[in-house]
C-alpha cells in the first residue's frame, strides 16, 4: 500500500478521495436557516403541548363578525369591533418552564401569516413576561381575511438578538404548532372579552 502512496496516481487518486469526503461533510453542515430557527412540537387542539421552555395549552376556538370588549370599570360601556374579514379569537394557557421569557404568536391560515391584534384582553394579550412555573391564562384576537379548511397557531419563546436589537425565531427552541380544523372553530355571532375570559 505505501508504493501505491507513493506513485503519481496513487497520491491523485487519494487526493480525489478527500476531496470527496469532504464534499460529502460539506453538504450535511445544516446552513443558517436550518440552525437559527425553532424546532417545532406540533399538536392538537386541547392537548398540552411541552417544548424546551414553554407550554401551551389552547382550551377554545371562536370564529366571529364582532367582539365586544368589556372594560375593566364598572360604568363604561363595551367596546365593539367589527372585521371586513373574519375576527378569530383563540383561549389558551400558557406558561415557560426554565427562564422568563416574553411569548410570541402567530395564525397561518392557508399561505398567510397573521400576528395577533393587542389591547383585546387585560393584560393587553400576552403578558410582557411569563414567570417559569406560573400558568397565564388569556385571550388571542386575529383579524384574517378568510379561515381555511385547516389553520395553524404557532407559540414560541420571544428571542432579542442583544447585537442587533431584533426580534426573532429563538435558535434551537421550541416552536408549538397547534393544528386547528374548521369543524372545531366554533362560529358566533358575537364573541365578549371581559379581561381573560371569553363568553360567547
Amino acid at each position: 500500500m505505501r508504493w501505491f502512496a507513493q506513485t503519481e496516481i496513487g497520491r491523485t487518486l487519494v487526493a480525489v478521495g478527500l476531496i470527496l469526503v469532504a464534499i460529502l461533510f460539506w453538504s450535511r453542515i445544516p446552513n443558517r436557516p436550518e440552525s437559527y430557527v425553532a424546532l417545532p412540537v406540533s399538536g392538537q387542539l386541547g392537548e398540552q403541548l411541552i417544548g424546551r421552555n414553554i407550554s401551551t395549552t389552547v382550551h377554545g376556538v371562536y370564529s366571529t363578525k364582532k367582539i365586544s370588549v368589556e372594560s375593566k370599570y364598572e360604568y363604561t360601556a363595551p367596546s365593539d369591533y367589527t372585521s371586513t374579514g373574519i375576527w378569530i379569537v383563540v383561549d389558551l394557557t400558557c406558561m415557560t418552564l426554565v427562564e422568563s421569557s416574553k411569548v410570541v404568536a402567530y395564525l397561518q391560515a392557508g399561505d398567510v401569516r397573521t400576528a395577533f391584534r393587542s389591547g383585546f384582553s387585560s393584560p393587553l394579550g400576552i403578558p410582557d413576561s411569563l414567570q417559569p412555573g406560573l400558568q397565564y391564562r388569556f385571550v388571542l384576537v386575529f383579524d384574517i381575511l378568510e379561515g381555511g379548511d385547516n389553520m395553524m397557531l404557532s407559540v414560541m419563546n420571544a428571542f432579542k438578538d442583544i447585537k442587533t436589537g431584533l426580534t426573532m425565531d429563538p435558535p434551537l427552541d421550541s416552536r408549538l404548532d397547534i393544528k386547528i380544523p374548521s369543524r372545531d372553530i366554533e362560529s358566533r355571532p358575537v364573541v365578549t372579552i371581559n379581561g381573560a375570559e371569553v363568553r360567547t
